[in-house]
């Protein structure tokens, strides 16, 4: 059997594939740590916080400055872009959106689900909202946040 197609033609379609539809943002991570230091990173899968103890993590959420139904009492909370949704957002039991929908998902991570949140499995949200996070009694039930990126995690 014989092809006669050259090898740089089939590169070429590749990267110009590739260069039209691999255009993805960076999302940026600010966060306040315990002593005061403001630290910024940017993701491209998702950004979480988790429980650094044993201790289940209270979160606060706000979302366009808005607090939303009740404390978030749970592992932690995941913030992903439709990149990635099918990554650790879908490991937490949310839904995989398409790439360009649009929208971040806000996913919590093995919660305790009082009735306000069980709603609200994973919200959708518009790409353009802000979302805050705050922890409660930080001392006691400090956490952890981590902005992914498909070659690295920044702590």
């Amino acid at each position: 059997m014989r092809f006669c197609v050259s090898a740089g033609r089939l590169v070429g379609a590749h990267r110009e594939r590739q260069s039209t539809e691999n255009k993805q943002t960076l999302w940026s991570l600010r966060c306040k740590t315990s002593d005061g230091k403001q630290k910024e990173t940017f993701a491209f899968n998702d950004v979480y916080l988790y429980r650094a103890t044993h201790e289940m993590a209270h979160i606060d959420i706000e979302i366009d400055d808005e607090p939303q139904v009740a404390p978030l009492c749970a592992d932690g909370i995941l913030v992903a872009t439709p990149v990635g949704s099918t990554a650790y957002n879908r490991s937490a039991c949310g839904p995989i959106v398409p790439l360009g929908a649009g929208v971040l998902l806000l996913t919590p991570l093995c919660p305790f689900l009082p009735r306000a949140w069980e709603r609200h499995r994973t919200a959708r949200e518009s790409e353009k909202a802000r979302f805050r996070c705050c922890t409660r009694d930080s001392k006691r039930r400090p956490v952890n946040a981590v902005a992914e990126t498909p070659t690295r995690q920044v702590r």
